[in-house]
């Protein structure tokens, strides 16, 4: 797996900020943090990802089989 580093450099300048956090929870707080209320925050990834990120916007548990 790339480091954030890694990534960072084959992203074109323009792209001002790139953070690292540690779990899905932490993304969307971070996310949310740095949100405008007129942003949009998009999610990509695997399934698996965004199950997660769906648990923690909605407060329900995580189930990697459901959703």
């Amino acid at each position: 797996m790339p480091s954030i580093e890694e990534l960072q450099s084959q992203l074109p300048i323009s792209v001002a900020s790139v953070y690292g956090v540690g779990t899905p929870t932490d993304a969307v707080a971070l996310a949310n943090r740095l949100a405008d209320e007129n942003d949009v925050i998009c999610v990509t990834g695997s399934l698996f990802l965004v199950g997660a990120v769906k648990s923690v916007l909605t407060g329900s548990p995580y189930a990697p089989l459901v959703g």
